[in-house]
């Protein structure tokens, strides 16, 4: 059978060792780069430090000289989405790059209930792995004077070769893949919802009888929730900065005591591995509070739930290729119809005239007529020579043909005054994440608990749907307007704490692929939220509701056709064994979910 991945030696594919004299300058070129990225997506990161009187003179700026180290934090996130550590003298950090640190291969296929392999994982007792530290990603922790942490990847037992199981190593691949069979790359920024909990009164169970309670009754960016808090959350920002995790925003979210922190954008493994050390310092500066965080995905049943909302974009050469500055680049397969979607979304034509309503029925305006898009003859360089594992062209979801006529045209754009379009990449990698949503699940809300944030009318995206700035579907379509196309990005609301942040970007990132390679397009965008939709406006925008339940997304994953086409698709992004073992580990969490005491549940991914 032919495969989705090129032949390619991923043994050579690894991070060059630098100095620990190197690494400042590094620092600065990273800093450079997203500099340049922000102007490029007009945005500019805010010139604000935050030196709280936590932070030691080690850690002004990015200092991360390991002799002036005591101690060093190899961190790890596992296939139950634990953030694991492991600790070192400094002295003998320089000796792991060659000899590592020996530890159970079964440590990537315990559930988050109980430190025991899964069954049918794959992995066992027997056996070890050994965990080299990445150096690039060492820091300095502010909120430990003397204690460094860096970033693990494991190499296999008895060999120095990578291990397969290694989820960091299995992005890598991921990103890899991506570029070298499209020449894309995927910029990622996550935003971080959590609960900051202080501890409640004698007498008073707390959250979940856990002992914890929110902080405060606030409500959505309510100003007086983060005058209460600061200080905590000053410092917080303030040891980001230091260990060099950019900061976009912060404010109080919808549920009590509930805050959001959105980091900057970022090549997609180095997103994820700021994405931990961030959760490491909100864990880290809360708790020097005496207080504590949780990323659980609902605690309050009546109240929003924490979301890890990721924005992305795709880039080739350094250049965004979200959007078409010179429009009119299409081939004749019917992808005019949902840049012209897209484009009447971004300009508010939308509601109520390309979506029917319960409460309103079918539409009795007129279309209106959309904006231009001239569709150009194929090019025959565009066409790849390999295939998809296991595609079926019956697959559910977007069209992967041109729509019928009869409906709105696009009459051609004048050549003086090109319209700016979405990019064909863009719109096949959004239909392919549309089109698999169903078994991305399992990877990017991974816990029972997950399901239950996933509800209509709770800002997460319950139904199969994209559309244009609406924020109660999954796959949310963001730019300024119509005329700002450059500006444009995505982002998967259904992600959550409890993931794995590595496998859920392979995941969501091999979706999309199959979506490029397939040359898929998304249907219209839906413009209302979608449980107002009636029955006939649902199938026309291809709406269908999430599975509801950790079992019986994996139900949909394991046994049907789309869920086979999916795993041996992502199977050869991530590797069977590592698949294999995230699996196991799902299942028994499925299995066990009845009898999680909820008491353990609060802080059980903090």
């Amino acid at each position: 059978m032919a495969r989705f991945l090129k032949a390619l030696d991923f043994s050579t594919h690894t991070e060059q060792l630098a100095p620990a004299a190197s690494t400042l300058s590094l620092a600065e070129s990273d800093s450079r780069d997203h500099q340049q990225m922000a102007v490029q997506l007009g945005t500019v990161p805010a010139p604000v430090s935050f030196q709280s009187p936590m932070l030691h003179p080690e850690h002004s700026g990015r200092q991360r000289d390991v002799s002036q180290a005591k101690a060093i934090r190899l961190i790890w996130c596992d296939t139950a989405g634990i953030r694991r550590c492991r600790v070192v003298p400094a002295r003998r950090y320089e000796a792991l790059h060659t000899c590592g640190l020996g530890i159970t291969t079964a440590c990537m296929a315990m559930p988050a209930y109980g430190d025991f392999p899964a069954p049918n994982a794959g992995l066992t007792a027997v056996g070890e792995a050994r965990m080299k530290p990445v150096e690039l990603t060492r820091v300095a922790l502010p909120w430990s004077p003397g204690h460094h942490m860096a970033l693990v990847e494991f190499e296999a037992p008895r060999s120095e070769t990578p291990w397969d199981c290694c989820p960091r190593r299995a992005l890598r691949q991921t990103c890899k893949m991506l570029h070298d069979n499209f020449g894309l790359t995927m910029k990622v920024g996550f935003e971080v919802e959590f609960l900051l909990l202080e501890r409640a009164p004698s007498g008073d169970g707390g959250l979940m009888g856990s002992g914890w309670r929110p902080v405060d009754s606030s409500v959505y960016c309510q100003s007086s929730a983060l005058d209460s808090q600061a200080k905590v959350l000053d410092e917080v920002i303030g040891a980001l900065e230091a260990m060099g995790i950019d900061v976009v925003q912060w404010h109080a979210e919808s549920a009590p005591g509930q805050y959001e922190i959105a980091l900057m954008h970022g090549d997609a493994v180095e997103a994820a591995d700021k994405l931990l050390l961030a959760k490491e310092a909100l864990v880290g500066v809360a708790a020097s509070h005496g207080l504590a965080v949780s990323f659980l995905p609902k605690a309050f049943p009546e109240a929003a739930g924490n979301g890890l909302h990721v924005h992305f974009s795709l880039w080739k050469d350094g250049k965004c290729q979200m959007h078409d500055p010179q429009g009119g680049s299409y081939t004749s397969n019917g992808l005019e119809a949902a840049a012209g979607a897209v484009i009447a979304a971004a300009a508010d034509l939308t509601p109520p005239r390309l979506s029917n309503v319960q409460e309103g029925g079918m539409a009795t305006e007129p279309m209106v007529a959309l904006p231009q898009v001239s569709p150009a003859p194929p090019e025959e360089t565009n066409q790849h020579r390999f295939r998809l594992p296991g595609w079926r062209q019956s697959a559910p979801g977007p069209k992967t043909e041109a729509p019928s006529t009869g409906g709105p045209t696009w009459p051609a754009t004048a050549a003086s005054s090109p319209q700016a379009i979405p990019s064909v990449e863009m719109l096949s990698f959004l239909a392919g994440v549309l089109s698999y949503m169903d078994v991305l699940l399992p990877f990017t809300s991974p816990s029972p608990n997950s399901y239950d944030r996933l509800r209509p009318g709770a800002w997460a995206g319950a139904y199969a749907a994209w559309g244009y700035n609406n924020r109660e579907v999954p796959l949310r379509v963001t730019a300024p307007g119509p005329n700002q196309l450059d500006m444009m990005h995505v982002e998967y609301k259904a992600l959550d704490g409890t993931a794995n942040p590595y496998l859920a970007l392979s995941a969501i990132m091999v979706a999309g692929m199959l979506g490029i390679f397939a040359k898929l397009f998304p249907p219209e965008p839906c413009q209302v939220p979608p449980h107002e939709l009636d029955t006939e406006a649902s199938s026309r925008l291809g709406v269908r509701l999430l599975p509801g339940s950790l079992a019986a997304a994996l139900d949909l994953l394991q046994n049907s056709q789309k869920g086979e086409s999916f795993k041996e698709a992502l199977a050869e992004a991530i590797g069977q064994p590592l698949l294999q073992a995230f699996l196991a580990v799902r299942e028994a969490e499925a299995v066990h979910a009845p009898d999680d005491d909820p008491r353990n549940m609060l802080l059980r991914y903090s």
